[in-house]
């Protein structure tokens, strides 16, 4: 059991006690969860509070599949509640295998229609989302689309907050329904211009989270009982650690997934991703032997289309790589909560710290902005602590050099206003990075203490001094 097991109530750990099942806890800890948001008791739920549960656990609207576990989980919960009086329906009151997706009501569901040929499946999921929500707000207020008003969105603004979405929820929230307005006001339903309903000043500062690999001994701790435990769920996670490649990308691998050059230089092939491109990632021979594990024998490879493959030959589940996980990390330090995507952390991290480009790191990632990669390698520690230490012996090298000629009047440039310049330039870049600034002050520290030097033992002409 993880440490949010002893947060939960008496009676969910006595119903997790009878299993060691890691979905249990997983599903039961959720609905606690979402009971506490909406301040509900065991005693008060009743069918209506299980299907709205099942519909968005943790705040939107989750796959079938996924809302099929949970249902089979929750159910056998409620039942064992039921059993032993704490709950008083039944759980047979729950009707059908499966909560009915609401649909999406016109005209918003002509508006996803016209985003089909140019968005994703997944974009095309998060504007249902949005827009459906957004309409049950209009239908709980008695609100049209032809009578909205500012004061009418500020309540909606003021009802997301109370949900207790994340910013960034929030904000793809607001920028749906901003686009949405557009597209009605292009056909007349709406006079109001988008702009004055939903307004820029109406999204919320999102907070830069600083990425979070594993500290060394964690992580070669982390994989050597990956690689020990041999299933194909730790031995997924341990390809995962070594590539930097995501969980999607993973459990899309195709069985003939290696490629080599003319070199003979070894290649994973990674499949159409999250920023729908292609790529190779170079591996090394470890890394090739782990792939030809999970590849299996010659007799397997013509039957199996993708690299790992549940009993079945279906493609694998998310959550199985999540309970992997969750078995391997216990008892580590892992300086806070686990998720296969630290794994990516780690290893662009790893690399950064071991002098690999910026650029290089981009293409092995896959991404294509390099703001993208810094958001996931934390080049603010080590790598930057290194260059920044080199750079001042290297700057105060240069001027003690320079402080030991024979003559002081053979130097023709103010030094003082070199270092002058270089801390307006350091304030210049702070200004637009908040993660530069804490850098750039103890920089600028430093040179204030070179200048005052330079002021006690060169000529009041060369720095400017009356």
């Amino acid at each position: 059991m993880t440490d949010r097991y002893s947060k939960l109530p008496s009676v969910a750990r006595a119903f997790l006690s009878e299993s060691t099942i890691l979905k249990r806890e997983t599903v039961v800890w959720a609905f606690h969860e979402w009971m506490d948001t909406w301040k509900l008791a065991i005693a008060v739920l009743r069918p209506p509070h299980i299907q709205s549960f099942l519909h968005s656990p943790n705040g939107r609207e989750i796959a079938p599949s996924t809302r099929h576990q949970y249902r089979s989980v929750l159910v056998r919960y409620l039942k064992w509640l039921h059993g032993r009086g704490v709950l008083r329906f039944a759980p047979k009151e729950l009707k059908g295998g499966s909560v009915r997706r609401i649909p999406v009501p016109e005209p918003a569901a002509s508006y996803i229609r016209t985003l089909a040929p140019t968005h994703k499946k997944s974009s095309l999921h998060g504007y249902q989302t949005a827009l459906r929500r957004f309409h049950r707000f209009l239908d709980a207020h008695r609100l049209s689309l032809e009578t909205l008003e500012r004061k009418h969105l500020s309540l909606w603004l003021a009802h997301l907050n109370d949900a207790g979405l994340v910013p960034k929820t929030v904000n793809h929230q607001i920028i749906f329904v901003r686009l949405y307005f557009r597209w009605l006001h292009e056909r007349g339903t709406i006079a109001s211009y988008p702009e004055d309903l939903l307004r820029v000043s109406d999204m919320v500062k999102e907070p830069k989270y600083l990425p979070r690999p594993l500290s060394p001994c964690a992580d070669e701790a982390l994989q050597r009982r990956l690689a020990n435990a041999g299933d194909i769920y730790s031995l997924g996670l341990l390809l995962m650690r070594k590539t930097g490649i995501r969980n999607g990308e993973l459990r899309s691998l195709e069985n003939d997934c290696l490629r080599r050059d003319h070199s003979g230089n070894v290649f994973l092939k990674v499949p159409l991703g999250k920023l729908d491109n292609e790529r190779l990632v170079p591996i090394d021979k470890s890394t090739e032997d782990l792939i030809l594990k999970l590849k299996g024998n010659d007799d397997a490879l013509a039957e199996k289309r993708f690299l790992l493959e549940t009993r079945k030959g279906t493609q694998t589940h998310y959550h199985s790589y999540v309970i992997a996980l969750a078995k391997a990390s216990d008892g580590l330090n892992t300086n806070g909560k686990m998720g296969t995507h630290r794994l990516r952390h780690t290893y662009a991290t790893a690399l950064l710290n071991a002098g690999m480009s910026l650029v290089g790191l981009m293409k092995l990632l896959g991404h294509t902005d390099h703001r993208m990669t810094l958001r996931y390698a934390d080049i603010t520690q080590e790598t930057v602590g290194k260059e920044y230490f080199e750079a001042l012996n290297r700057l105060e090298c240069r001027y003690t050099e320079v402080l030991n000629e024979k003559s002081h009047e053979d130097i023709d440039v103010n030094l003082y206003k070199m270092l002058e310049d270089v801390v307006h330039r350091l304030a210049a870049m702070a200004a637009g990075d908040d993660d530069f600034k804490p850098t750039a002050r103890a920089v600028t520290k430093r040179i204030k203490r070179i200048q005052q030097d330079l002021k006690e033992r060169l000529p009041p002409h060369l720095t400017n001094q009356k």
